[in-house]
């Protein structure tokens, strides 16, 4: 990867703060917020927060009146007679007197007027309590100060005129005219006696008309429509009908699409790039009926949506993997109202094939977008377009420092041709280092330098544990005042010249953080440690600052730089920022610690498979990464998750994780499974004891089974939180009798059971030891990466019987769960002795009926209960109960999959093939609709499919959809 280190170098170091050894780190503040906040989608651990959007910049004023006042009796008008529209034909009203007038009069222009009342046409302040009325007819009102009339009128095609008298010196009177999709049309705001707005009315329609007075004015008023009468239909569809759901969204690129209805819910297709931000927006006027919208990834799963009160709608989201988003328009209620559509992307859209490489293309025909194998994190390798205009990264491949091939970054590997001559020294021996960078201490001349660099990691501890019980009772915490000393282990290191720019030679510390460099030039130099290793290939940024790469620089500027010739030595030593309270100062240790786990983890499994092709890493940490929801620029990320990349929490008294290795190696293993393996979980919230989609159940516990064997021998799993970091929870992977609702659905079953499978203790019953080699021989076989069933617990212990110990395997699924607690019904937990992927013969269904997977035949309906599992409001669909799984073979004709539920339920389709999604259709609730859904899957030779019919309401109560496998012909 090419790296422009000055601009780097100084865009870090720009906002630095020193610690008390004379080193630097970064600590950069955030950036200017982005216009729109995003969060993380419902699957990756996380949902994304939705921006309110400031009213369009054509949109009418707002009502100043209120909307409580009950309407008294109409005031008396003294407006010009019916036939008469000039505004003199009204007769005069009697002189002020002295500014005196009669009771029920006032005093206005020299002329005593009626008090003002409301007229009897109230409350009409706005488009929805309009009042109807007939083309050709005058009618008379009365506006009182801070109101708003709304008139509604029906016309045809042709031209409109619309009429307004009144007499302006009692009181200026503005008009607006509005289309039924709450575009204005006209508007008059003069300041004399009327106001008249001529239009061409496009097609027969519904129009409405708003009066208002000037600086709150007051006035009686009389108006009159002229134009051909006309019908508004009930609902004109738009254009892109018929896109009710995502098998037929309609395209949309980049732009601004206008005349959209919500006669219906609409579906639009949007095309979406990994590490690129999509933002759409439905602009409309609230007060013509409530647009709510939604973005889905095309495996049906919600990321974003946006349910104000106010005009316009808008989502925004960072699409992690290259695969479309689905937007959903939709009126709230059934309210129907019109809008436009803005979608916006981080880059241009172009058209796959042409040549031009432009926004979502990653490329096209020979052009790379600049791009080649190094810079997409491989060391070597030809990069190719894909007809797709996606890039075919099969020819690309990873160095391996150690097999005498020097690619991509490696400067050396073994022995090679170079020598201390070559690099300007007298003479000596040049050697390689285990980070293929050469090794010139042994060169004779010049100038050398070396030294240790170290960090402290403040240590998570739990009361149960460790005695002296430095947490609070039953609680775990980061202890008080207290940080060992780690070494910076596999970190790149630079000696720089004295202006910290020109690099005079680059190594990396060994296990015991130790470097070493001898260069031929001046002696006045620094050391720039930066957190990035070569191996494993990771590297930590600040992504409130740009994603720059965090880096120290010793000793940092005002200080003098380093006589090299004198010292000899000089050692960098990382502060935590850890005092008796928690953090009381910068944090430059933060972004070693998470190096250093990530190194811990990928080493173990390494040292177990050494063939293994693990990805470079990308870790995003700040001191401002914090639980809100929003952009991830300002630190808004939800949790430490994975969703292409790594991020951290790291926000001083609220979550901190970066000392907190389990937490991270959980992170890691998510990042792993995605990568190397297969991941079907489909995210959101969870924790222990809840019953939960098997998917979701089995990453979780995957990812901390496996976090406690790459930092074993360390079982107990520990995240530290709050004020000081004094709270927090543990998970003992050796423990097997914490799980309160132990099963197939249970993250701390699979997590227990894992490490049972991977540990060699002598348990009763646990006659299994497969070290974390076996652990992943099971994780990555085609019994689990090609199961057609989904990635859960079923398939791995599946897989793991198949490397040849299923009678031992058996035997502790057997002792493990003989006798488990269940707190949803006694026999309702557990788990049978596994006998594939499907989950064939198992009894425990933690309340749901059994087969996990129900066999779905052609024209044999299949009734199928469910029940949204989740708090009414939140949304969380990844509840055991939410869910239920169908499953059918593939035939040689096409087959209709159909669910027929009651109409007032929300309820999701999905299938999917081998984990992948072959279709998906959704339905909203809020509106009067047959309740029936189908999904049409082409005829394709493979495995069996799995078919997920999942809950969507907020109303937890239960409900009976009917499933159906139709034939076609």
């Amino acid at each position: 990867m090419a790296r422009r280190a000055g601009v780097v170098l100084w865009a870090v170091w720009a906002l630095v703060a020193c610690d008390d050894e004379g080193g630097a780190v970064v600590d950069a503040g955030p950036p200017d917020a982005a216009a729109v906040d995003v969060g993380a989608p419902d699957a990756a651990g996380a949902d994304a927060v939705v921006a309110d959007a400031a009213a369009p910049p054509d949109a009418a004023p707002p009502d100043a009146a209120g909307l409580d006042a009950a309407p008294p009796d109409a005031a008396p008008l003294d407006a010009a007679p019916p036939d008469a529209m000039a505004p003199d034909a009204a007769p005069p009203d009697p002189p002020c007197v002295d500014g005196a007038c009669p009771d029920g009069l006032r005093c206005v222009a020299d002329a005593c007027v009626p008090v003002c009342l409301p007229d009897g046409f109230e409350p009409n302040e706005g488009p929805l309590a309009a009042t109807p009325i007939a083309v050709g007819e005058a009618v008379d009102g009365s506006l009182c100060a801070g109101d708003a009339d709304w008139l509604a009128f029906e016309v045809g095609a042709g031209p409109v005129v619309v009429d307004v008298a009144f007499r302006h010196a009692r009181g200026d009177l503005d008009v607006q005219v509005f289309d039924a999709r709450g575009r204005l049309v006209g508007d008059a705001d003069s300041v004399t006696d009327d106001e008249r707005v001529e239009l061409e009315a496009p097609a027969p329609g519904r129009y409405f008309l708003r009066i208002y007075g000037y600086e709150q004015a007051e006035n009686t008023w009389r108006v009159r429509v002229d134009a051909a009468p006309g019908v508004a239909p009930a609902c004109p569809p738009d254009a892109d009908e018929e896109n009710d759901g995502p098998e037929a969204a309609a395209p949309r690129a980049p732009g601004r699409y206008e005349g959209a209805t919500t006669c219906d819910e609409d579906w639009y297709r949007l095309e979406a790039c990994p590490g690129r931000r999509v933002t759409a927006w439905a602009r409309f006027d609230h007060r013509f009926g409530d647009i709510d919208v939604e973005l889905y990834d095309d495996r049906g799963i919600r990321q974003v949506r946006s349910a104000s009160t106010t005009d316009d709608e808008g989502v925004a989201f960072r699409a992690g993997r290259d695969a479309p988003l689905f937007l959903r328009v939709f009126g709230y209620g059934g309210a129907i109202n019109g809008y436009d559509l803005e979608i916006s992307h981080e880059g241009e859209c172009e058209v796959c094939g042409d040549g031009v490489v432009g926004f979502p293309e990653a490329c096209d025909g020979d052009d790379l977008a600049g791009e080649d194998c190094r810079s997409l994190g491989f060391d070597a390798g030809a990069l190719a377009c894909g007809a797709d205009c996606r890039r075919d990264a099969s020819g690309c491949r990873y160095s391996r420092c150690g097999d005498g091939v020097v690619e991509g970054d490696e400067a050396c590997d073994g022995a090679g041709d170079a020598t201390c001559a070559g690099l300007g020294m007298a003479g000596g021996a040049l050697g390689c280092t285990a980070d293929c960078v050469w090794d010139s201490s042994g060169c004779e001349g010049g100038q050398a330098l070396s030294g240790v660099v170290t960090y402290e990691r403040p240590r998570p501890v739990c009361n149960p544990f460790v005695e002296g019980d430095p947490c609070a009772e039953d609680d775990c915490c980061l202890r008080p005042g207290d940080a060992e000393v780690h070494p910076v282990r596999g970190a790149r290191v630079e000696i720089r010249a004295a202006d910290g720019e020109a690099v005079l030679a680059t190594t990396f510390t060994d296990d015991e953080g130790r470097y070493a460099a001898r260069w031929a030039g001046e002696a006045q130099v620094r050391v720039a440690v930066w957190a990035e290793t070569a191996r494993p290939r990771a590297r930590v940024v600040d992504n409130t600052d740009g994603a720059s790469l965090y880096g120290v620089l010793s000793p940092f500027p005002p200080e003098p730089p380093l006589d090299a010739a004198v010292a000899g030595t000089h050692d960098v030593h990382l502060s935590a920022g850890w005092g008796p309270n928690g953090f009381d100062g910068p944090r430059p240790a933060s972004p070693f610690a998470l190096l250093d786990t990530v190194r811990t983890a990928s080493e173990a499994v390494l040292a177990a498979r050494p063939a293994l092709p693990l990805v470079p890493l990308t870790l995003n940490w700040s001191v401002l990464n914090d639980r809100c929801t929003g952009d991830d620029a300002a630190g808004c990320i939800g949790t430490s998750h994975w969703d292409g990349q790594l991020w951290i929490l790291g926000k001083a008294d609220v979550d901190t994780d970066e000392f907190d290795a389990h937490v991270v190696a959980h992170e890691w293993t998510h990042a792993f499974e995605a990568t190397v393996g297969r991941a079907d979980s489909i995210g959101g919230s969870h924790s222990s004891g809840q019953l939960k989609d098997p998917r979701l159940a089995f990453g979780e516990g995957l990812a901390s089974g496996v976090a406690a064997m790459v930092l074993a021998p360390d079982p107990v799993y520990i995240d530290t939180t709050g004020v000081g970091a004094s709270r927090g929870f543990f998970q003992d992977m050796q423990d097997n009798g914490r799980d309160r609702n132990p099963g197939w659905f249970s993250e701390a079953t699979v997590r227990t059971l894992l490490f049972d499978l991977f540990d060699d203790d002598d348990e009763p019953g646990d006659g299994v030891a497969l070290g974390l080699g076996g652990v992943l021989d099971a994780l990555l076989s085609p019994e689990q990466l090609e199961t057609p069933a989904f990635s859960t617990l079923f398939s791995l212990v599946n897989a793991a019987k198949a490397q040849g110990d299923g009678a031992a395997i058996d035997a502790l699924v057997t002792t493990l769960l003989a006798a488990p607690p269940c707190e949803v019904g006694e026999g309702l937990c557990g788990l049978d002795p596994v006998q594939d992927a499907w989950g064939t013969g198992e009894t425990h269904g933690g309340g749901l009926p059994l087969p996990v997977y129900t066999p779905l035949d052609v024209d044999a309906p299949v009734d199928v209960p469910l029940r949204h599992g989740g708090e009414p409001d939140t949304g969380p669909t990844n509840w055991l109960s939410s869910s239920r799984f169908l499953r059918f073979d593939a035939g040689a004709t096409p087959r209709r999959v159909r669910a027929d539920c009651p109409a007032d339920r929300d309820v999701d389709l999905f299938v999917y093939r081998q984990g992948r999604g072959v279709g998906v259709r959704q339905r909203d609730f809020h509106r009067a609709e047959p309740g029936d859904q189908w999904i049409d899957v082409p005829a394709e030779p493979g495995p069996p499919l799995v078919v997920v019919l999942r809950a969507d309401n907020d109303d937890a109560q239960p409900f009976t959809c009917r499933v159906t496998l139709e034939a076609l012909p």
